[in-house]
Formats: C-alpha cells, sequence, structure tokens
C-alpha cells in the first residue's frame, strides 16, 4: 500500500485542493471533510447544484423519469438544491478559505 494522500506535507493555512465543475465540488467536499489538512478551496465553475441522489444523471425519486414533475423544478435532475452549502452550514465553523469563480451566465446545470 502506497502512502496515506492525506498525509499533512505542512500547515493547512498553505495547503490548497482546487478543481473545475464536478473537481471544484469534490474540492469542496475534502475541505468540508479534511479541513485538518486542505485550509484553501479553489472551485471553478463547481457543480454545487449536486447531490447525493443524483446518481450520474438518473436521480431518485424526484426526477421526472421516476414519477416526479418535471415542471416542478425542485423535481429536476438536480434533485436537493444547494446540498453542498447546507453540509457547511450544520458543520462546526472550519478554518477553511474559498475562491469561488463562475461565469456570467451560471445558474443552474444546465447553463
Amino acid at each position: 500500500m502506497g502512502p496515506d494522500p492525506l498525509q499533512r506535507h505542512g500547515e493547512p493555512a498553505q495547503t490548497a485542493v482546487g478543481g473545475y465543475s464536478a473537481g471544484g465540488l469534490a474540492a469542496a467536499y475534502m475541505a468540508l471533510r479534511h479541513s485538518e489538512v486542505f485550509g484553501n478551496v479553489l472551485s471553478q465553475s463547481g457543480a454545487f447544484w449536486w447531490a447525493p441522489d443524483h446518481n450520474g444523471g438518473i436521480c431518485g425519486a424526484k426526477c421526472p423519469e421516476s414519477g416526479g414533475r418535471s415542471e416542478d423544478r425542485a423535481m429536476d435532475s438536480s434533485t436537493e438544491g444547494n446540498w453542498m452549502a447546507k453540509q457547511f452550514v450544520v458543520s462546526p465553523k472550519l478554518p477553511v478559505r474559498f475562491y469561488l469563480d463562475a461565469g456570467t451566465f451560471e445558474v443552474d446545470k444546465s447553463g
């Protein structure tokens, strides 16, 4: 087995994790779960519309293909809105700084 990828190599305030799209979402999640390692997040066009029920495009009971109503925006394949933000709200305050970057027309999963 190789070295532990979360082994500390410095102070969290000097360590960043980053990504684009799903990688930006994953970077935020890594900092949420491992703030003792990552003190900075760079998220470019992060896929923050995603939620665990999404299942890579085939989501749970809220989706139209599972009986949800397509005219109800809360019932589309994005499932629970702002899931990641809610995870930070319910967690203890963490010593994590964020740089979030998004384009002018990025409002949901379709653009």
